[in-house]
């Protein structure tokens, strides 16, 4: 009986997600600035702006010192100085920061969604271009396409992070034939939610 019980214990403990506690605020920080993007992007776009400008930055940043295989203070200048660019240009050409969050936003969750559905060579190039194209219809209809984009980016992101983070740490559970339909349903349900809330509480322009 107690053998019995041990196995049980040890099973229900098999599927406990291992957090360390950076693992916690890392997980915690993550989804509730997704949920914030899928909820609010509209209404908070120019903090959107501001924080993707120095994701972008830091990221160009950081190509740049290691196309140039500098080493790692220099990685870190690079990426501080990309960072502060890009912010600067973000906050004085509010424009372009719009584009460089509708870009990035599209391009990173047809990356986050789409490669275990499609399988092609094709696809970066034509998830790139899509992100290009709705980058620059953002420019000119500023608020049906960031509602769209950030309520359906911000549920992928969520789903795309929370499966990363909480279901790879289960040891008894094999996440790898669920993680795309979790991301797929959960992040179109956030999405299709965030979008009606977008669209009731924003005036139009």
């Amino acid at each position: 009986m107690e053998e019995f019980i041990s196995n049980i214990i040890e099973t229900g403990l098999g599927y406990i997600p291992e957090f360390t506690m950076k693992d916690i605020v890392i997980l915690a920080v993550s989804l509730i600035i997704c949920l914030l993007f899928a909820m609010f992007g509209y209404k908070l776009l120019r903090g959107f702006v501001a924080f993707i400008s120095l994701l972008v930055g830091a990221f160009v940043g950081l190509a740049i010192a290691d196309f140039l295989k500098l080493d790692d203070t220099f990685h870190l200048v690079f990426m501080l100085v990309g960072a502060v660019l890009l912010l600067l240009v973000g906050f004085f050409l509010y424009k372009v920061g719009l584009f460089m969050v509708v870009a990035s936003s599209v391009f990173s969750a047809a990356m986050a969604v789409l490669p275990p559905f499609v399988q092609s060579e094709y696809l970066v190039p034509a998830a790139l271009v899509a992100a290009l194209l709705l980058g620059i219809f953002a420019v000119f209809f500023v608020r049906p396409i960031v509602i769209v984009v950030s309520s359906v980016a911000g549920g992928v992101m969520f789903a795309n992070i929370l499966t990363d983070f909480a279901l790879t740490k289960i040891k008894a559970l094999d996440p790898s034939g669920a993680t795309a339909a979790v991301v797929l349903v959960l992040g179109g349900l956030i999405g299709i939610f965030g979008m009606y809330w977008q669209f009731t509480h924003t005036k139009k322009e």
